[in-house]
């Protein structure tokens, strides 16, 4: 049964409608002949009973004489009447002791006597029955008739041969009609299926079905087509999605050059290159020195339309077979292929420093930054992608802190001293917690009344295992690494303490001046973080002094601007450290709330003796 199953789910939808017609048709045709042969024989066989029944009494009702008065004579000429009569093959006359009186025979005699009168009985080969003979209420004997059924069968086989042949017939006819239906529904169906298939196998999705009938195939047909014409769209704008997301995984959308992802799978093909071929390159990491400047001044259009125009000058410095990539920000990355002597990486990144450093026009502004390198060479600073990247960018930020605008190759000594900036880092972490870090309070002197008028509040840190640390080497780190702002906060809380301590115990009050790091202020709950030291401490906020670097007055976002005067409401004052060393601008200091200025050292470094 499983097997017929699988088999029948095997066949085409040709096939399966075609042996379903002829079955069905089959079927029906016989069930048709089957009940018209039922019906035939039913009403042969009451025929045959019927004459049977009237023959039996009617020879009972002519021979009942002859029986009562003994006279054979008679009773042999009334039998012989039936020789008429072929369908009658045996005819009998019994008494009541059941002794033949008289009989009529063919040649096809026969002997079996029925017990029962008024029976019919069906053999194989005849039908019989036995009739009584009764004159004036009086059984005189019975009479026996045996009908043949020759023709009941001739008839019947005749009526058999007739249903075969309606049968197959019908069979030919239904075949024919399916014929003649498949070119109208099969044919379609076909069609579609084949289709189907070519745009499975071949993917062409320009296939499209032709016909315009109104039934369900029609219907399908169009449906068919509308559905090819969708996935051919959606397949359409998937490639084209595909290639926007790759190009965008690939590449940079603001320089076109290849992005940070791009470059380390470039990088990784590289080594294995040089590596089977046994040959050097050399990997270059750039940053740009100043270009938050320009970010900050200009605004991001104008720092954006930089970063394109210094790639730019960036390819036109490198060889054909070179490549450039911007991995994020102002931080690009070149690898230099066949090449590992020092004199000709010199060369190119002088060309480099020489083209970043040059003035850059930004519509109808100028700006100019420039760049500095760290430079790491395979096979002979490392020879693998991590040691590679790393030495480099340690070689770009030694380039970075000793005068930028140069470039610098990677040693061991730079390793060391990045270990040393590492251990420091991890130390600062647990600082506060340790209780290492302290203020100094520098006092501010007014040199025409030779008073104290405020103070400066100085951050030191005496490590317990480094030692005293200088605010030069960990606030930098402490600044790159976000620590700044815990560190800042602790301050701003240590300064409101020491202001509570000294206000009951000193009748004179200090304002005292505390720096806060760009990073710092920026946080968009710096705001909420002072209002609740104040509150803690229940400090006046006209004793608290923050001094912001230039870089901060540069940036000048709504938010920055509605911080400033949110805190000079309160009564705090607004300084500006180290002026002078930035893109200082006089004419913000009418635009901002900006309490004092504090100009950087190196405007008054050698007077008075110095002429400049």
């Amino acid at each position: 049964m499983e097997n017929l199953k699988k088999m029948l789910n095997n066949l085409p939808v040709e096939k399966k409608l075609r042996y379903s017609s002829i079955l069905i048709t089959t079927f029906v045709v016989l069930l048709l002949t089957a009940t018209f042969l039922f019906s035939e024989y039913s009403r042969f066989k009451e025929s045959i009973e019927s004459d049977l029944k009237n023959n039996s009494r009617i020879i009972a009702e002519n021979i009942s004489s002859a029986l009562l008065f003994d006279d054979l004579v008679t009773a042999n000429e009334i039998l012989d009447t039936l020789k008429a009569k072929p369908k009658i093959i045996y005819a009998a006359v019994f008494d009541n002791d059941n002794k033949l009186f008289a009989s009529y025979k063919t040649d096809r005699a026969y002997n079996l006597i029925p017990n029962r009168e008024n029976t019919i009985l069906w053999e194989s080969e005849s039908v019989l029955i036995r009739t009584p003979i009764v004159q004036r209420g009086e059984k005189l004997g019975s009479v026996m008739l045996v009908y043949t059924q020759d023709e009941f069968k001739k008839y019947m086989h005749f009526l058999m041969l007739l249903a075969l042949g309606a049968v197959v017939v019908s069979v030919l006819i239904a075949n024919l009609l399916f014929s003649w239906m498949q070119n109208r529904v099969i044919q379609p169906l076909l069609e579609l299926t084949g289709a189907m298939q070519r745009v499975t196998s071949e993917k062409d999705f320009t296939i499209q079905i032709d016909n315009d009938s109104s039934d369900e195939i029609g219907i399908l047909s169009r449906g068919f087509n509308k559905m090819i014409v969708k996935i051919k769209e959606e397949l359409d704008f998937r490639s084209s999605v595909e290639e926007e997301l790759k190009d965008i995984a690939m590449f940079d959308q603001l320089t076109r050059l290849p992005n940070r992802h791009y470059f380390h799978l470039h990088l990784d093909e590289t080594i294995k290159r040089h590596r089977r071929s046994n040959t050097f390159f050399a990997l270059l990491f750039i940053d740009l020195d100043g270009f938050k400047n320009v970010n900050d001044t200009m605004g991001h259009d104008y720092g954006d339309l930089l970063l394109k125009k210094v790639s730019q000058r960036m390819q036109r410095c490198v060889r054909e077979g070179d490549f450039v990539a911007r991995l994020g920000g102002d931080e690009f990355t070149i690898i230099l292929e066949d090449i590992s002597n020092r004199e000709d990486i010199v060369k190119i990144c002088d060309k480099i420093n020489y083209e970043v450093s040059r003035e850059i026009t930004l519509g109808n502004k100028k700006a100019y930054v420039s760049c500095s390198i760290g430079i790491a060479r395979y096979m002979i600073d490392a020879d693998n992608s991590g040691d590679l990247m790393q030495y480099a960018d340690l070689a770009m930020y030694y380039a970075k802190e000793n005068g930028k605008n140069d470039h610098v190759f990677y040693d061991e000594n730079l390793k060391i001293e990045k270990s040393r900036a590492h251990i420091v880092e991890t130390h600062l972490r647990t600082a506060i917690e340790k209780g290492e870090l302290t203020l100094l309070y520098q006092p501010k002197m007014n040199i025409k009344t030779d008073t104290i008028e405020s103070m400066e509040a100085l951050l030191r840190w005496k490590s317990g295992k480094l030692g005293f640390v200088s605010p030069a080497e960990f606030i930098p780190i402490a600044e790159g690494s976000s620590l700044i702002i815990e560190i800042e906060n602790w301050v701003i809380e240590e300064v409101c303490r020491q202001l509570q301590v000294w206000q009951e115990r000193l009748p004179q009050k200090y304002r005292i001046a505390i720096n806060i790091s760009q990073l710092h202020f920026k946080q968009k709950n710096f705001l909420d973080e002072i209002n609740a030291i104040i509150q803690k401490y229940q400090t006046d906020p006209n004793l608290l002094e923050i001094e912001l670097t230039e870089s901060v007055f540069m940036n000048k976002t709504d938010e920055n601007i509605q911080k400033l005067y949110y805190l000079q409401s309160l009564g705090v004052e607004i300084s500006i450290d180290d002026f002078g060393t930035g893109y200082s601008s006089l004419s913000y200091l009418k635009q901002l709330p900006i309490n004092n200025i504090k100009i950087d050292k190196s405007f008054i470094d050698g007077l008075p003796d110095e002429k400049d």
